[in-house]
């Protein structure tokens, strides 16, 4: 169960990654990999690259 939950986090980092003009495949496997909660933190401090 808790693996599942780990992979949705990562789906949704993919998404919000997405979402801030950044690779989502990408940070997706990179918050599989190491953490969810990192890589949604990183993507906070990064700069947005919508414009």
């Amino acid at each position: 169960m808790e693996i599942l939950i780990w992979l949705g986090l990562a789906v949704a980092i993919g998404y919000f990654a997405k979402e801030r003009g950044r690779s989502p495949l990408g940070w997706g496997l990179a918050a599989a990999v190491f953490s969810p909660l990192l890589a949604f933190i990183v993507l906070l401090i990064l700069k947005n690259n919508r414009r």
